[in-house]
């Protein structure tokens, strides 16, 4: 069994987010090498959603839908999911936002004659990816990640990495949309379904550190307003002392 804490704070424009999650997972043991896990997952928590109407500058400045000052309501929330994973295949599921989705559940209304404003949507993410050996000291490890929000055009990240002498790692992801059925978003709508490209490279220092980088371009016509993002990781292990430690660590 595993316990764990997470505590998130998020801020876009007059759009902020603070939540906190109290997390319980159960992992079964597949055989007797301990190599294979079916892991089930549960959260629950509660996250404080705030809009800052200050910050807010419209074109008509008479406008009585926007919300004066600050505003903030509190959303309580569960997120479960399944896991299963070998050496060399894994695959899992989640769900996130199991009290959200409903019509009815709206996060602000600030008179009596406004609509709903921010809203949240059940996410589910489906996860798969394998490890294959090219060579003795080359390996690659393809992976996709499905995002469905139920609302907008399904997310489909389609990554792939290649692995030197199990330390350096060199990888690209594509990412792109499917209309895997029809839905109210795409009515008498044009939209191009492909997002962005990355680049990714991950460097082991030791066994238990290593250093990260990744680079994303927009495909899209965000591209002229936006010249990609920039992301650098750390990761620490800290293995049990009476445990070995397995590194490094593909799933």
């Amino acid at each position: 069994m595993g316990l764990g804490m997470q505590v998130t704070a998020d801020k876009l424009g007059p759009q902020s987010s603070v939540s906190a999650y109290a997390n319980y997972a159960y992992r079964l043991q597949l055989d007797a090498e301990d190599t294979k896990r079916l892991s089930f997952g549960i959260g629950v928590g509660i996250t404080n959603y705030g809009l800052d109407g200050s910050m807010l500058n419209p074109v008509d400045g008479n406008d009585n839908q926007l919300p004066v000052g600050q505003l903030s309501s509190y959303i309580p929330d569960a997120r479960v999911g399944v896991y299963y994973y070998d050496p060399k295949f894994y695959i899992g599921a989640s769900l996130m936002d199991l009290f959200s989705g409903d019509k009815s559940n709206n996060i602000f209304r600030w008179d009596a004659n406004a609509t709903e404003n921010l809203k949240r949507k059940r996410h589910l993410y489906l996860i798969a990816g394998m490890l294959t050996s090219l060579s003795e000291d080359v390996k690659l490890r393809p992976s996709v990640l499905i995002k469905e929000d139920f609302k907008g055009p399904t997310s489909v990240d389609l990554n792939g990495m290649f692995i030197f002498s199990e330390k350096i790692w060199f990888g690209a992801s594509y990412r792109t949309g499917l209309n895997l059925w029809k839905k109210d978003y795409a009515k008498d709508q044009n939209l191009t379904t492909m997002n962005s490209i990355s680049g990714i490279a991950q460097f082991y220092v030791t066994e238990k550190l290593r250093i990260g980088y990744s680079y994303d371009h927009m495909l899209n016509k965000l591209s002229s307003v936006q010249s990609g993002s920039h992301e650098i990781t750390l990761g620490l292990t800290f293995p049990q002392k009476r445990n070995r430690l397995l590194s490094p660590r593909f799933f």
